[in-house]
């Protein structure tokens, strides 16, 4: 069931030949006694994130890997206990990060300033056929926000960021949000919404394309300084609502590659 190849060489657990050597490091990696208890904590947890709809055991089990690698990296933050209005009033900070391309600046910019609000960041790298951009949950008294950066551009990175903060400000019940497998609830549509606003304002975006209904990349690089994001944001905005191809303008984007080590 368990990618383990992948999770052995991103060094997550030992790779065995002796299956049930195998086994015990899978259980040593989820803190568990039994593929039983397994079971029980996240096939559970996994059946309430997705609304009850049908999920393959393999399915949960490339999931649940990758939701326990974050929470082992987020016990590892020292975070503040969890704030709910400074996180809010930091998103004007944290929206300022996406004018910064290389990831050792923003990164710790961004895992310092949610820390303080009692959120951990946890960037965790996409399983095979993980199918997910982003999670949340509650920890003890912080939050997990874990990103897997799966569509690995700054745009896909930013909305995710967005849309997580969107689910603790407004729907922080300690539920597990996930972000992928195409779902959409009323829940997920409002986090969609408020993460596309947040990044472009829409009476920002209205005035724009009256006076550059088929912008050019000069015309995007400029709005994109004067609203204080970065040009491969609006360009992803621009695909999305079609206003652009989805094969222009992609230079402008950041691209994101996972290092080993």
């Amino acid at each position: 069931m368990f990618p383990v190849n992948a999770m052995a060489k991103y060094g997550w657990i030992e790779k065995f030949n002796e299956k049930v050597l195998q086994l015990d490091a899978l259980l040593r990696f989820f803190a568990i006694a039994s593929p039983q208890r397994w079971e029980a904590i996240w096939g559970h947890e996994l059946q309430t994130a997705f609304r009850k709809k049908e999920s393959s055991p393999e399915n949960a089990a490339v999931i649940s890997a990758w939701l326990r690698k974050g929470e082992i990296d987020a016990q590892q933050q020292n975070c503040e206990s969890f704030d709910k209005q400074k996180f809010r009033n930091s998103l004007t900070e944290i929206r300022s990060l996406t004018t910064i391309d290389a990831p050792k600046i923003f990164v710790p910019k961004l895992e310092s300033i949610c820390a303080a609000a009692g959120i951990a960041v946890v960037f965790v790298p996409a399983l095979p056929k993980l199918g997910i951009y982003g999670a949340t949950r509650r920890l003890n008294d912080k939050y997990i926000m874990q990103l897997s950066i799966y569509g690995k551009s700054n745009d896909q990175l930013w909305f995710t960021f967005f849309h997580e903060a969107c689910h603790i400000i407004k729907h922080s019940h300690g539920e597990l949000y996930i972000e992928g497998h195409g779902q959409e609830d009323e829940k997920e549509n409002e986090a969609n919404a408020y993460a596309r606003d947040m990044l472009i304002p829409p009476k920002e975006l209205s005035g724009f394309l009256v006076f550059a209904y088929k912008p050019t990349l000069t015309q995007i690089r400029k709005f994109a300084a004067h609203i204080g994001i970065a040009p491969g944001i609006v360009v992803g905005r621009l695909q999305h609502d079609k206003i652009i191809p989805m094969s222009w303008g992609n230079d402008l984007k950041v691209r994101y590659e996972w290092v080993e080590g």
